[in-house]
């Protein structure tokens, strides 16, 4: 997977291109919570605290989500440079099994690394990152 980010909101792709239309199945959308069912594109809209952890699972990954978006009127500008009333949501009938998640975003170092110890036994590749690597707060 090749991140493709915006620091100003964290919305993001994960086949490496700017976030269009014409790719919503390439985008990211982010839990807080492996048994949240409200996820969010652009993460900081969401009230982050020191143990959040945002769980990044691609869009086209999500039964039904990337035609749901597609057929709402997202503006990925708007997403992408985190225009104060820039956010969206996605709903989700269950909660995201953890094999799906393929980027984790922890709040700091010592938080990253609990995540990757957790995540160690779960198949699947995943990327690592702390939230001020990832986007601006």
């Amino acid at each position: 997977m090749q991140l493709n980010y915006s620091l100003n909101s964290g919305f993001a792709t994960g086949d490496g291109s700017a976030p269009t239309r014409d790719n919503v199945s390439a985008w990211i959308a982010w839990a807080p919570a492996p048994d949240a069912t409200t996820l969010y594109l652009a993460p900081r809209a969401m009230a982050l605290n020191d143990d959040t952890v945002l769980l990044g699972v691609p869009v086209g990954d999500l039964d039904g989500v990337a035609d749901a978006l597609a057929g709402r009127n997202i503006d990925p500008q708007q997403l992408s440079y985190g225009q104060p009333d820039a956010h969206a949501t996605v709903e989700v009938a269950s909660p995201i099994a953890l094999e799906q998640v393929k980027v984790v975003v922890a709040k700091d170092g010592p938080t990253r690394r609990k995540a990757q110890r957790e995540f160690a036994e779960i198949p699947g590749e995943r990327q690592f990152h702390i939230i001020h690597e990832f986007f601006e707060q």
